[in-house]
């Protein structure tokens, strides 16, 4: 495997790590899924973001009402 087949690879694998943990609970702040998944804040983030992106995870805003 390439290289570059390999970070795709794991990039799946940290993908299917978060929607795994995103099945498992009801609320989770980053911090805590990115420790679940054995994950740096910064990549769970950046794979949240992907997956917010593609509708794959949805977002409520409604805590921020007035």
């Amino acid at each position: 495997m390439t290289e570059h087949g390999g970070a795709a690879a794991l990039k799946q694998n940290n993908l299917a790590a978060l929607r795994s943990a995103l099945y498992r609970t009801d609320f989770a702040t980053k911090k805590e899924l990115a420790e679940q998944c054995r994950l740096s804040l910064a990549a769970c983030t950046a794979l949240l973001g992907e997956m917010i992106d593609d509708g794959q995870v949805p977002v409520s805003y409604t805590h921020l009402r007035a």
